[in-house]
């Protein structure tokens, strides 16, 4: 893992210490050094966090005589198969670093041709001195982020946004963002929380011409719907075992973040096969016993003879973490794991510099609850006949992702604030809403339940869950890897017929716990399933006595909200997740003035 920066200028020589200001940002996501290429309008830079060739992965990598330049944030898991490739091909490599292979890649097969063969999570820069082109790419779904800023004169990104604000200077709040943010907890699709600054969205390349200094971007991936032929217990196994070879790539120490759910489990059981030294495991612990799988993580790490590092996070650990959390977070997002995933990292980052994490099994496999109302013959399943004929009809290009009749997205997750809220948090100022800054791409002649998995694949996935888990794993320089987000697996998963997602019952991830009969007890398998669910009301209770009300939400103030009808959220008990999610945004704006 590393991060990536860099800075174009249409007319002006550039000075080298604008680089050195971009990746002094990131330091925590690359502690190890930093890599450099520099000619007169053109700064490309990197941080490194060192994995895999200590001694020789030094970006950047060259290929045709140096007029090919390659960097990257991220990992490529198959780099040793395409490296093998390359060298029978008559290409010479200098290292055994994943990424001189995308600069060999690239001149081998085009850019096109080099993103469908990678398997990794990553935010790649690619310099053809010879088209004079400069082609950027992120990771099929979103682990690695990929910021940028263009107005013409300037091209900047980066793998923060602190990066371009340090070059750029103070830039003003995207109100549509924040609307966004209220109502999710997140910020979804190209927008970010800065006006004039957007992310690349996964699954998309960006190619940028020095000869017209002008960009085009496009998509070079997208789920496609269909129901595939590998339906087997057996196949499942051998793609997540694939999946784990690579993700168990390494020079240094590998761990797991074990929960003792499900998803982690069967990584762990899984990893423990392959893995050439018995593995480090790590799992979080509560006071409250309603919120602790600990028993469960203590059990599986027992079995398979890991070394097992327990931790405890407690009403203490949110007061003195929320502030740590907010440094490294440069955008807000309002998940209430955000604290212990970062208190977790930290205290495995002791012990270990790779972990791989359960991100994505839920999206891929159908475990969320509310996908049974999409399934035929479930308990929920009481509108399932105009769910069919809505969902498979042709759809346009764009789809609303929010429905805001019912406060949910489209998949039947429920939203953190209402429209209601909106409008009385912001009235008068509020706008209406532009259809276009809820919508996401749908993956076309989907069944009702891939229509809904796509939806959190796109946005709850992408926005929420894998940003929490780069940046609170970068913030303590660790590397957070996620093996169900093989592609392989993925597109296995999603398109795996229904009723081996869901069952009649309700049960969901179906195929996933028949795979886990085979190593586990029915009994621990079968379990409700517990969730991250914390003691959130008291933490925020204790968090709130010593602040004003007023005084301390001022940051919200300043961004139009109004703090008589945000009170009334703080005093209703049932409302945990918008506070939460408010706390963050304020603590988040007071955080950014004091950066600039």
């Amino acid at each position: 893992m590393c991060g990536i920066a860099g800075y174009l200028h249409k007319t002006e020589k550039l000075q080298e210490n604008a680089l050195d200001t971009m990746l002094n940002t990131m330091v925590l996501r690359g502690p190890d050094g930093d890599g450099r290429y520099i000619e007169d309008n053109i700064l490309l830079g990197m941080r490194r966090l060192s994995i895999i060739d200590i001694e020789h992965g030094w970006q950047p990598f060259y290929a045709n005589n140096g007029q090919i330049v390659a960097f990257q944030n991220g990992e490529i898991y198959n780099y040793p198969q395409l490296q093998k490739e390359l060298i029978q091909l008559g290409h010479n490599f200098v290292s055994n670093s994943d990424t001189e292979v995308l600069a060999h890649g690239y001149f081998a097969w085009g850019i096109e041709k080099l993103l469908e063969k990678l398997d990794g999570m990553f935010a790649i820069v690619i310099y053809d001195k010879v088209s004079q082109k400069i082609h950027f790419a992120r990771d099929r779904f979103g682990e690695k982020p990929f910021y940028y800023f263009y107005d013409g004169q300037k091209f900047l990104y980066s793998s923060n946004t602190f990066a371009i604000n340090k070059i750029l200077g103070d830039f003003s709040i995207n109100q549509d963002a924040i609307y966004d943010y209220v109502l999710t907890h997140f910020i979804s699709g190209e927008k970010t929380i800065f006006n004039g600054m957007k992310k690349l969205l996964p699954g998309h390349r960006l190619e940028f011409s020095l000869k017209d200094f002008d960009y085009k971007i496009s998509q070079y991936y997208q789920l496609k719907s269909g129901k595939t032929q590998k339906h087997s217990v057996a196949e499942l196994e051998t793609a997540l075992t694939d999946s784990l070879k690579g993700r168990l790539l390494a020079d240094v120490p590998v761990g797991v973040f074990l929960s003792g759910g499900l998803d982690s489990s069967i990584i762990a059981v899984l990893a423990s096969k392959i893995a050439t030294v018995p593995l480090q495991t790590f799992s979080m612990g509560f006071d409250d016993a309603k919120c602790d799988e600990s028993v469960y993580s203590k059990l599986v790490a027992k079995q398979i003879g890991s070394q097992h590092h327990h931790f405890y996070f407690d009403s203490s650990s949110f007061q003195r973490l929320l502030p740590e959390v907010i440094k490294v977070m440069d955008e807000p997002i309002g998940d209430q794991a955000i604290l212990p995933t970062f208190w977790l990292s930290h205290e495995s980052r002791k012990h270990v510099k790779v972990v791989l994490s359960g991100e994505g099994a839920d999206e891929i496999f159908g475990g969320y609850g509310y996908y049974n109302k999409y399934v035929e013959g479930t308990p929920n399943n009481n509108i399932v006949t105009k769910l069919v004929n809505y969902f498979t009809k042709p759809k346009p290009l764009l789809q609303p992702y929010i429905n805001y009749q019912s406060n949910e997205l489209g998949s039947g997750f429920p939203l953190v604030a209402s429209m209601h809220d909106l409008h009385n948090l912001f009235n008068p100022t509020l706008p209406p809403l532009d259809y276009q800054q809820y919508c996401y791409y749908p993956v076309q002649n989907s069944t009702s339940l891939q229509f809904a998995q796509s939806v959190d694949i796109q946005t709850w996935l992408a926005n929420d869950l894998l940003v929490k888990l780069d940046r609170m794993s970068s913030g303590v320089s660790l590397e957070g890897r996620c093996p169900y987000l093989s592609r392989s697996v993925v597109e296995l998963a999603y398109c795996l017929p229904d009723n081996l997602k869901i069952d009649k019952n309700g049960c969901g991830k179906l195929l996933l716990k028949q795979l886990g009969e085979k190593y586990f007890a029915k009994d621990f398998i079968y379990r409700k399933k517990q969730g991250f669910v914390l003691p959130m009301e008291q933490w925020i209770e204790e968090w709130m006595q010593s602040r004003n009300f007023n005084e301390y939400f001022i940051h919200l103030n300043n961004i139009g909200m109004n703090l008589d009808y945000l009170q009334t959220v703080f005093l209703d008990k049932g409302r945990v997740r918008m506070q939460f999610s408010m706390l963050v945004l304020n603590e988040w704006l007071a955080n950014y003035k004091k950066c600039l």
